[in-house]
């Protein structure tokens, strides 16, 4: 009976272990993505909207467009990892959503990644917002 009980305990930290191996790989993914992003944001904002011409400014805009693109995608990805269950053996398992909510309960956010990238998709939509105004 011990080792019976054992042996579940270890199965369900193997199981653990592939989650949070998946959350990381997950997390450096988006890490890129996310800081392509902003690194690109940080550069265009050097540049006054006034002293760009109209393919320059249109250029902009789907720039943003594409960034704003590569978000959704980041957050429907992550959307479907969080329901997602890991399985090592029929008994074990572990809905990652489950684990996330445990990994970030500290944090202000039950789901920092996808605020992340909902944030900077709204500064990404805001941005273009501004690029059309100049455009007319």
């Amino acid at each position: 009976m011990i080792v019976a009980e054992a042996n579940t305990r270890q199965a369900e930290l193997e199981v653990l272990c592939l989650v949070f191996d998946k959350e990381m790989i997950q997390l450096k993914s988006a890490r890129s993505i996310v800081d392509d992003i902003t690194a690109w944001l940080a550069d265009a904002n050097e540049t006054p909207l006034t002293d760009l011409g109209f393919e320059a400014l249109q250029h902009r805009h789907e720039t943003l467009a594409d960034h704003r693109d590569r978000c959704e995608k980041l957050a429907c990805q992550r959307q479907v990892s969080l329901e997602e269950t890991t399985t090592k053996k029929i008994k074990t398992k572990i809905q990652h959503w489950s684990l996330v909510l445990y990994i970030y309960q500290e944090f202000s956010s039950s789901y920092p990644l996808l605020s992340t990238v909902t944030r900077l998709d709204d500064t990404c939509k805001e941005r273009q917002r501004v690029v059309r105004r100049h455009l007319v």
